[in-house]
């Protein structure tokens, strides 16, 4: 089996019942079978009973229900946010980024939830103005507190205005920790080794805290996610740092992982030979760098190449993060300066240094392309597929993509998997392409949230009709009927002994996460109720996690947000003013959907829709008079 990173070993019984198993044996794997090939020829039958045993156990927990006794309309509203908030700013790393200590995973999940808590805690200058000039109303106050999480019990009326300011000073300090949080480890991870400053995109994790030595395999759904948190960096804070990574990761994909015919591969691997004539693979082969290989590649710009991302002699791993010996004398590239300290050592500006780099990048590059190439695992996922389309169609939006080279990458991969990978008479999903293995949860779950983000794109209704659709699928295959929430898998799978539900948001978000996402954008988009109504229950089954371990489920956390707070829908019919179309499109706003009311499929399912007339701006229902400039619709959506 192949999880994440890491192998996953499995020993079964002849009933595929598992006795035995373990991640990573190296080297003794050999001697590892032998020894449970002996065990098994003189313990067989005491085997197959303490197997069986421990499978009663696990299928009794997962068969176990998981609806709680507290309902989803008593919690506070920032019960879970603010408690994963405080987890959380506990465990950041304010050296070098990140949370906790080595190894050390960029975890996107994480970046979601911290990105929707900044923006669901920003106070507007207009509001700390009101409460601090003029005399607020007592609904307005209730507003505000319910709004903000400020709890008002036992508060006189008199002291009611005082509490809501301090409430909502408190929330904006924790909106702007959010942000800085996200903001500074995504740029430590930039700087860092994990990031492959040569050939573009991002390792997997790094095995010490300060992100200089990456585990060197490259996963689709790292690309993916870190792109679309990168794309929100560059929506939030339009600096064009984040939008120069989303283009070099973008620049990886298509470049290594992009299939001739639209889709995407799934991973590159972290092995390979130093030379042709090598024996056996290394770690890293293929990117680091000796000290003087860089002096012979890059003549009289090497002193500042090296001294801009910390070249040593003699290598700049040190052995406790190389057990094997791989990189001995060998240099991982990473920014250990600024430009302007490289400028102020070599007596030059920023502009120049940058310019240099860039050079000694191609030169490398070149050299690179001499090296044998890691494997690369070919594989055509859907979820991982979907992953990326998301990301794609969402940065599409944020930065100037004039040509749509960008949305045509994400629409090409849609094509695909509509073309090769789904039956249109039965509604139903390959997991991976050419092979019969049918679609789990999260395939079903990612591909919904990437074809609402290609409408959000390209407002093609074909998109959102198909993500309908597949929301109608996924309901049939995997929903619980008994508990709410999605199974991983369908029932009567052969391949799987117990149907069980993930609840932990890891290296990819869950199926029941990304699930609910896309049932409260689809019901704000159509106004089907069911599709609310599915992910209250959802949210329901998850009322243990989120109140006892929301750490666990940072994404679900965000999605608890947006319940919370109310999908707003901006509708746009006939021309807009381009400003205001322009900042609908590159500003970070995570509880907005924007439809264009135009005849076809869409407009059928929303009742709304049929009678406007130039409307913006819908909640709960109905829909704001008519707007058109732009500085209106920023006052309207608190931009």
């Amino acid at each position: 089996m192949y999880m994440a990173v890491w192998p996953m070993t499995v020993l079964l019984t002849p009933d595929l019942k598992p006795f035995f198993g373990g991640t990573y044996f190296p080297p003794g794997f050999p001697d590892l079978l032998k020894f449970f090939g002996e065990k098994w020829i003189a313990d067989g039958p005491e085997i197959i009973q303490s197997s069986e045993e421990d499978f009663q156990k696990l299928r009794k927990v997962a068969q176990s229900s998981t609806t709680s006794s507290i309902s989803v309309e008593t919690v506070p509203p920032f019960a879970f946010p603010s408690k994963t908030f405080f987890i959380l700013s506990k465990t950041y790393d304010e050296k070098d980024g990140g949370f906790g200590g080595a190894p050390k995973f960029p975890q996107p999940v994480i970046m979601n939830f911290l990105l929707m808590y900044y923006h669901a805690t920003k106070v507007s200058s207009e509001v700390f103005k009101r409460l601090e000039e003029e005399k607020v109303s007592g609904f307005e106050l209730e507003r505000l507190a319910a709004k903000f999480g400020v709890r008002l019990d036992g508060v006189e009326t008199s002291d009611a205005q005082v509490r809501v300011l301090e409430g909502l000073k408190r929330r904006s300090v924790e909106s702007s920790e959010a942000l800085n949080m996200v903001e500074f480890t995504m740029r430590k991870i930039a700087a860092g080794g994990i990031h492959d400053h040569v050939g573009s995109g991002f390792h997997r994790y790094s095995v010490d805290r300060t992100w200089l030595v990456p585990h060197f395999e490259k996963m689709l759904y790292d690309q993916a996610q870190l792109l679309s948190i990168y794309a929100e960096l560059t929506a939030i804070t339009k600096d064009l740092f984040h939008e120069e990574i989303c283009r070099d990761i973008i620049k990886y994909v298509e470049r290594d992982l992009r299939d001739p015919r639209g889709a995407f591969y799934s991973a590159e691997d972290a092995d390979s030979l130093a030379t042709p004539d090598s024996k056996h693979a290394k770690e890293g082969a293929f990117a680091v760098w000796e000290s003087q290989e860089l002096d012979n590649h890059l003549g009289p710009d090497s002193a500042l190449f090296k001294y801009h991302f910390g070249v040593n002699p003699g290598g700049n791993v040190l052995s406790e993060y190389d057990p094997h010996d791989e990189l001995t004398n060998q240099n991982i590239l990473m920014e250990r300066r600024t430009l302007n300290e490289t400028a102020d050592k070599f007596d030059t500006n920023a502009f120049a240094v940058k310019l240099t780099i860039q050079n000694c990048f191609e030169k490398l590059w070149k050299v690179r392309q001499e090296r044998p190439k890691p494997h690369r695992d070919d594989k055509i996922m859907v979820a991982w597929n979907g992953l990326m389309i998301s990301a794609l169609a969402k940065t599409s939006r944020v930065i100037q993509d004039e040509s749509k080279t960008i949305s045509n990458l994400a629409i090409s991969a849609a094509i695909f998997i509509r073309n090769h990978m789904y039956n249109h008479e039965t509604n139903r999903l390959t997991r991976v392409f050419g092979t019969n293995i049918q679609g789990y949860a999260d395939d079903y779950a990612f591909l919904i949230d990437a074809l609402i983000e290609l409408y959000q794109t390209t407002f093609d209704e074909t998109w959102i009709e198909w993500a309908v659709k597949l929301q109608s699928a996924m309901d049939e295959l995997f929903w619980d009927s008994v508990d709410g929430g999605y199974f991983s898998g369908m029932e009567g799978d052969d391949g799987v002994l117990i149907r069980m539900k993930d609840e932990y948001d890891g290296a990819e978000p869950t199926a029941s996460s990304i699930a609910v996402k896309n049932l409260l954008r689809l019901e704000a988009m159509t106004t089907n109720a069911e599709f609310r109504n599915k992910a209250v229950k959802t949210f329901s089954s998850m009322i243990g996690v989120l109140g006892q371990a929301p750490r666990a489920v940072p994404q679900m956390v965000a999605n608890w947000i947006a319940y919370q707070r109310g999908i707003t829908e901006v509708v746009l019919l006939g021309e807009l003013d381009p400003d205001a179309e322009y900042m609908l499109r590159t500003s970070f706003h995570p509880l907005l959907t924007v439809v264009r009311a135009q005849k076809g499929w869409l407009v059928e399912q929303n009742e709304l829709l049929k009678s406007i007339r130039r409307v913006f701006v819908c909640e709960d229902g109905a829909c704001n008079a008519p707007v058109s400039s732009c500085e209106d619709v920023k006052r309207i959506l608190g931009i």
